[in-house]
């Protein structure tokens, strides 16, 4: 399949309520941030970028097909890592997956915040985008890894399976 030049989100395009693509990223990363559609609608995949200083997040054409809870919690991850590219904390030292496992934990975070089940959206974002529980992926450690790691670490999440 060909593949389909990218294109911005229309700024007014809501992924909930009263919430556009780009106001959720601004609302975590501190900025304006341009959203964009990218790549094929087969794809499913997201991206953080940064040209000529401005962020960017890149949401495959095949993340728009999911449910919006799923490419709600898609989006905050990818907005964490713009928060991560704005903050003044040097990073440096951390590895690839500690830096993606930090943006998985503040998305549920962020998520249970707003009133979602951030662990539930963390555990189904994985096979709605076709990954298995136990693909091997050298940037992020397997999708069961990095469930295990929300499940201990999103404290906003924490009353959620106090009370199951």
């Amino acid at each position: 399949m060909r593949r389909m030049p990218p294109e911005r989100i229309p700024p007014a395009t809501e992924i909930m309520p009263g919430w556009t693509y780009e106001g959720v990223a601004k609302w975590v990363c501190g900025q304006d941030v341009q959203v964009v559609a990218y790549g094929n609608p087969m794809e499913a995949g997201a991206a953080f970028l940064a040209r000529d200083g401005k962020p960017i997040i890149r949401m495959y054409r095949g993340i728009l097909r999911l449910p919006k809870d799923i490419q709600l919690i898609i989006l905050l991850h990818e907005a964490w890592h713009c928060h991560q590219w704005t903050d003044d904390i040097d990073h440096s030292l951390w590895t690839i997956v500690e830096n993606e496992q930090d943006a998985d934990v503040h998305a549920a975070d962020m998520a249970c915040s707003l009133g979602f089940d951030g662990l539930r959206l963390d555990a189904e974002s994985y096979p709605a985008m076709g990954m298995p529980i136990d693909a091997p992926d050298k940037d992020h450690g397997t999708p069961r890894e990095r469930v295990a790691n929300v499940r201990a670490k999103a404290i906003n999440c924490q009353h959620r399976l106090q009370a199951s």
